[in-house]
């Protein structure tokens, strides 16, 4: 084998190994990055599936009130801390927050868009757009719309 294949093979190796390893390096940089409040948030997720088939096997008489309760309230208890996890790192509030704000834009900016008063024909009874002197469809002139 030639030197340069060598070399070359060693570049692939540590090119792959640099592509690979780089996630696991930027999560090191960032211990509060998104990945944190996804896997929380997927927790979360889990432990109410799982309050809700206990809830629902309860319901069916498959577990019984003894076993019932305890469950219940370590599932709750769970739940709660990882809210609380959740509330710490501050994405919820924060990205509700901005959420909120952007809805609350979106309606001002379509209650101030001035609404067009829908106007018919006289003589046949089709729309007729603001604009329009005779109607399209019949040709009938139209009246100003201060007549």
């Amino acid at each position: 084998m030639e030197l340069g294949s060598i070399l070359f093979g060693l570049a692939m190796v540590v090119l792959v190994a640099a592509y690979v390893l780089r996630p696991v390096a930027a999560g090191a940089q960032s211990p509060q990055g998104g990945g944190q409040i996804s896997s929380l948030q997927a927790e979360r997720e889990h432990l109410l599936d799982a309050l809700q088939e206990l809830d629902q096997d309860h319901f069916m008489e498959k577990v019984l009130e003894k076993d019932y309760r305890p469950q219940r309230q370590a599932l709750a208890l769970q739940g709660a801390q990882v809210l609380r996890r959740i509330d710490e790192l501050g994405e919820s509030s924060d990205s509700q927050a901005s959420l909120e704000a952007e809805i609350e834009a979106a309606v001002s900016q379509l209650r101030t868009v001035p609404r067009v008063e829908t106007r018919f024909c006289p003589q046949c009874g089709s729309k007729v757009l603001p604009g329009d002197r005779f109607c399209s469809s019949c040709g009938a002139a139209q009246p100003e719309p201060g007549d």
